[in-house]
């Protein structure tokens, strides 16, 4: 099962966010939830996300961790591009 964790200053504050997601609906749903509700502007459907493997397909495996992880950055709406998260494998639709 997929794990997500949010972006912070050290690997073991990031992850202390870690949480299971099943797919990219829900992952979504709980960044939406955790980080934009407060928002009220804002609607999860107005929140696109990009996922590609880190650093590189080819280089991906996090042998600290055991995570073949995968960068989550968040393309719009602006001001708020930049990296959210990472995941522990590619998600599903």
């Amino acid at each position: 099962m997929p794990l997500f964790r949010f972006h912070r200053g050290s690997l073991a504050d990031s992850l202390a966010t870690t949480v299971i997601v099943k797919n990219e609906e829900e992952l979504m749903k709980f960044i939406f939830d955790s980080h934009m509700a407060w928002n009220t502007l804002l609607k999860i459907d107005d929140i696109k996300i990009e996922i590609n493997p880190y650093p590189t397909s080819e280089d991906n495996f996090d042998s600290r961790i055991g995570w073949y992880t995968h960068i989550v950055c968040q393309k719009q709406p602006e001001p708020y591009i930049g990296v959210i998260g990472f995941l522990s494998e590619k998600l599903d639709k």
